[in-house]
């Protein structure tokens, strides 16, 4: 499907005030995305919290979703800080667990989160979505003649972690 000409970004990007759980020295969970619609510049976007849509194919093939500074990947190398481990739903949110590298800056990601000086931002890809106008009726994703309508609230209803960002949060 082309999102493209509706405006929709193959990435977007949400930012979570973290509230880490603790697990170990180099192991802590938090949510990381919540469903809660958000104002975008194409419309609204919602996004749906169900174990159906969300694509986990990167984490049951072995390839690992990266925590990267800041989701900046100039240098994978030297910028990623940790790997998503493992995720579940709960209470409307996905929720992650993070393992830290034993690196310089994986340790010092470490003692940010745990001192409260960082939020965590989820990259995601768009792979299936339903349109909706302002009453609440399927719009036809296809139709770029409505791409420009207001009111119109695009659902994410298949979506895939693409990788995650620390920021600070001061």
């Amino acid at each position: 499907m082309n999102f493209c000409h509706l405006g929709l970004p193959q990435i977007s990007t949400r930012l979570t005030t973290l509230k880490p759980t603790r697990i170990d020295a180099k192991t802590f969970e938090c949510a990381l995305v919540r469903g809660t619609p958000i104002a975008r510049t194409f419309g609204t976007e919602r996004l749906r919290i169900l174990a159906s849509s969300i694509n986990l194919d990167r984490m049951r093939d072995g390839c690992m979703v990266p925590v990267l500074d800041s989701l900046r990947e100039d240098s994978a190398v030297t910028r990623s800080l940790a790997k998503l481990v493992d995720v579940r739903i709960e209470d409307g949110a996905v929720w992650g667990r993070v393992r830290f590298h034993e690196t310089p800056q994986g340790k010092k990601a470490g003692e940010l989160v745990a001192a409260g000086k960082v939020s965590i931002v989820t990259a995601y890809s768009a792979e299936a979505m339903e349109v909706y106008d302002k009453d609440n009726r399927r719009v036809d994703p296809n139709d770029a003649g409505r791409a420009d309508e207001p009111g119109l609230v695009f659902e994410i209803t298949r979506w895939q972690i693409a990788a995650l960002g620390l920021v600070r949060a001061d």
